[in-house]
């Protein structure tokens, strides 16, 4: 079998949509991908202690 001048026996084509299956899947494992597609919503960030105390989600509820 002979091979080409790139190692291989694919063209340049087929090696630039390899890495770009490559990327995406790596994006997918990080999780950037499907959080986007599920439609969840973007994280907020960290709220000041005041503002996080003075909402009700923040105290815990000990009422049974």
């Amino acid at each position: 079998m002979m091979t080409t001048r790139a190692g291989g026996r694919h063209g340049i084509p087929w090696r630039a949509a390899g890495a770009a299956v490559v990327v995406l899947l790596a994006m997918v494992g990080a999780g950037l991908v499907g959080a986007s597609l599920k439609g969840t919503p973007a994280p907020r960030p960290p709220q000041p202690l005041a503002q996080a105390a003075a909402t009700p989600s923040a105290r815990p509820s000990f009422d049974t």
